[in-house]
C-alpha cells in the first residue's frame, strides 16, 4: 500500500487528467520520471542517427584512400579490394548475432561497445604497419558497425511509441 500526500497526473500537453488526495491505493504511484521525457528521445535519436552514419561513412571514405594504401603497402588491385569487401563481410556476418546479443545484454550497451570498436579500429587504422593488420582493423571496423545497425533501429522501435515511431524511424532513415 502506498500513501500520497497528493498525485498528479498528467498528460503529454500538461493538462490534469487525474488526481488523488490523502488517500492510500493498492496501485503504484504514478512517477513522471518512469516516463521517458521527449529530451531523452532526442538525444536518443540523434544519438542513433549519429552512429547509424558511422559505418557507411567510414567504408565509403576509405575507397578514397584505396590507391594511396596500395603504394604504401606495396599491394595489388585484388588484394586491395580485400579492404572494403572485409568491412561488408564482417558486417554481414555479425549482424545477427549483434541482434541476439542486444536481447541479451541491452541494446544500449552493445550500441555503446558498437560505438567505441568503430572508433578505436579506424584511430588505429593510420598507424597500421602491415596490410594483414589493417584488414584485420577493417573486420572489427565492420563488426562494430554490425553492433550500430542492429541496435538502434531496436533502440528507436522500444523508446518511441507508436503514434511517434514513424516519425522517429522517418528521420533515423533518411
Amino acid at each position: 500500500r502506498y500513501s500520497f500526500e497528493r498525485l498528479q497526473k498528467q498528460s503529454i500537453h500538461g493538462e490534469i487528467i487525474s488526481q488523488s488526495t490523502d488517500r492510500r491505493i493498492n496501485a503504484p504511484c504514478y512517477n513522471p520520471r518512469m516516463d521517458i521525457n521527449n529530451r531523452y528521445k532526442k538525444i536518443l535519436l540523434f544519438v542513433c542517427c549519429v552512429a547509424g552514419f558511422l559505418t557507411p561513412f567510414l567504408t565509403s571514405g576509405v575507397n578514397i584512400a584505396i590507391l594511396a594504401m596500395g603504394l604504401e603497402f606495396g599491394v595489388d588491385a585484388v588484394r586491395l579490394s580485400w579492404i572494403t569487401t572485409a568491412t561488408l563481410l564482417s558486417m554481414a556476418i555479425f549482424l545477427v548475432p549483434a541482434g541476439k546479443v542486444g536481447d541479451i545484454w541491452g541494446h544500449r550497451n552493445v550500441l555503446l561497445f558498437g560505438i567505441v570498436l568503430v572508433f578505436a579500429s579506424a584511430t588505429l587504422m593510420p598507424i597500421v604497419p602491415n596490410f594483414p593488420l589493417l584488414l584485420l582493423l577493417r573486420m572489427f571496423q565492420g563488426a562494430g558497425g554490425a553492433l550500430i545497425a542492429a541496435s538502434t533501429m531496436a533502440l528507436i522501435s522500444s523508446t518511441f511509441e507508436k503514434e511517434e515511431r514513424g516519425r522517429a524511424v522517418g528521420i533515423y532513415i533518411a
